[in-house]
């Protein structure tokens, strides 16, 4: 699907939420909320807001504009969030897994430059990820005889691991709330709360890195990355398909077309 229009099933059930249990809309977007094609959504939620507008419903037409816009800033909290960094999901994507993502996600640059870094954190995960998984109310906690020991969850990291797909889908079992209603869980956003130690540990290992290229004279040059962009430019893909392709910045894919020009 295009990642450059918003995406209205994201929040679309949150409106028929909202609406009385007879309103007639409100079956129509629960309906829109459920289906495959953002395309489809969007002429659904077109259709239902003429509808309104000639039956005189102003509310109702204001809160459907906002499903086909793109900020969502005018909610306090989103309807679904986005399953990389728990802020307000606007598409979801044609993948496999389908996962509903941000603004900032939607770009295949950013979300393989994060998936790598959450890839990192789920591989060798630190006593502070697993401290968030303890404390945050993550459905994780459902397989612990000690629900309050995050050295118990490192004992049992390895068969969790095993038993996952992708990482992905082990980032999505992580994010899981604790289906225990004695845990206020609007008040634990358990997939904001991992995303900020996944990225604080990200940009650590950023900033080491970068010390430790510098005292050694600069980063040394990826060469079969240079031959990767070289033969893509060769092909006629532009620098930032190429960037897109390999997960780099197009900077970099400049910098080295340069080079070789």
């Amino acid at each position: 699907m295009s990642t450059s229009k918003v995406d209205p099933r994201a929040r679309s059930k949150g409106v028929a939420e909202r609406l009385p249990p007879l309103h007639p809309a409100r079956q129509e977007l629960v309906n829109i909320s459920s289906l495959t094609s953002a395309v489809v959504a969007r002429a659904r939620v077109r259709a239902l807001r003429t509808l309104c507008r000639r039956s005189g419903d102003a509310i109702l037409v204001a809160q459907l504009d906002l499903l086909l816009a793109r900020s969502s800033r005018h909610r306090d909290r989103p309807d679904i969030e986005c399953e990389i960094c728990g802020k307000a999901a606007e598409r979801y994507l044609r993948t496999r897994e389908n996962p509903a993502v941000c603004r900032e996600h939607s770009s295949l640059l950013a979300r393989t430059r994060d998936m790598r870094a959450i890839g990192v954190m789920l591989r060798d995960p630190s006593l502070e990820f697993l401290g968030a998984l303890v404390n945050h109310a993550s459905a994780i906690r459902l397989q612990l005889d000690d629900k309050s020991d995050p050295n118990a969850l490192g004992v049992l990291w390895p068969r969790l691991l095993a038993e996952q797909r992708s990482m992905l889908s082990i980032w999505r079992s992580c994010c899981d709330p604790y289906p225990d209603l004695t845990y206020p869980t609007d008040h634990y956003p358990i997939t904001s709360t991992l995303w900020e130690v996944v990225s604080a540990a990200a940009r650590a290992r950023d900033a080491e890195a970068s010390a430790r290229n510098g005292r050694a004279g600069g980063r040394p040059r990826n060469q079969k990355q240079e031959q990767e962009i070289r033969r893509l430019a060769k092909h006629g893909l532009t620098q930032k398909e190429i960037a897109a392709r390999l997960g780099t910045a197009q900077c970099q894919v400049s910098r080295v077309l340069r080079r070789v020009l």
